[in-house]
């Protein structure tokens, strides 16, 4: 029995690090692609463009 828990908790321990590492590598791509929108007014500019383009595609879409 003594085991048995052992073996859960490090499991949740090891699941625990790999949700830890997951987000963090999300959160890392995320930062680096706003430094880099950040850099290039240009690529910003389209960028934004686009994003608004799709959400009153979206909408449209959705109101038809």
């Amino acid at each position: 029995m003594f085991l048995f828990i052992l073996w859960l908790r490090t499991d949740y321990e090891d699941m625990q690090q790999k949700i830890r590492e997951k987000h963090s590598n999300k959160l890392f791509r995320i930062i680096k692609c706003m430094l880099i929108l950040m850099s290039e007014p240009n690529l910003l500019f389209e960028v934004s463009l686009h994003l608004f383009s799709v959400v009153v595609h979206g909408l449209s879409v959705a109101f038809i």
